[in-house]
């Protein structure tokens, strides 16, 4: 049993002007005049989000939403694991500098993996690409007897679940 912390966060994207040292002190120092207009209270985090962001959660106020590991990318994430919940940081990702404010105390949820067997398998390309993620809740799989092979089951939390074998995509 595992269990995976999800953060949620909003922001306020300032992009880099250009490739320059130069350019990207001058997002910082944009980013840090947002953060500081926002902690002297003459505007909320959402307010310049909307007013100042230049990505797609400007009209959401910033809100990025809930999160797992791997969804963001790693700057962006150790920035929001590193600010205390309810505070404010500035981050710099190959997108440009946020201001990350870091909304709600993580969720950790436990996730049930069995493996009854020794061995590890690959699983086919086809199961690969079957659209099971690992944000989606694990189906169960089994191999049936293919090759000899030894019984390795993944166990659902959804008991209505189907076991599926990993070869030939059999329920049973």
């Amino acid at each position: 049993m595992d269990t995976v912390a999800y953060y949620r966060a909003s922001h306020i994207l300032v992009k880099v002007a250009g490739p320059t040292l130069k350019d990207t002190l001058d997002a910082v120092a944009k980013a840090t005049d947002y953060m500081n207009q926002i902690r002297s209270g003459k505007k909320t985090f959402e307010e310049m989000a909307r007013l100042y962001g230049t990505d797609g959660t400007a009209s959401t106020g910033g809100d990025l939403g809930w999160f797992g590991p791997g969804r963001m990318v790693k700057e962006f994430e150790d920035g929001v694991k590193r600010t205390p919940v309810g505070q404010m940081s500035i981050v710099k990702t190959q997108f440009g500098v946020h201001v990350v404010k870091n909304t709600a105390t993580p969720s950790h949820k436990k996730i049930y993996v069995q493996i009854l067997s020794k061995k590890a398998y690959v699983l086919p390309i086809s199961v690969a690409l079957s659209g099971i993620s690992a944000l989606s809740p694990m189906p169960r799989f089994l191999f049936h007897g293919h090759s000899g092979r030894r019984k390795m089951k993944y166990r659902s939390h959804i008991p209505s679940r189907k076991n599926m074998c990993l070869q030939c995509s059999k329920t049973s």
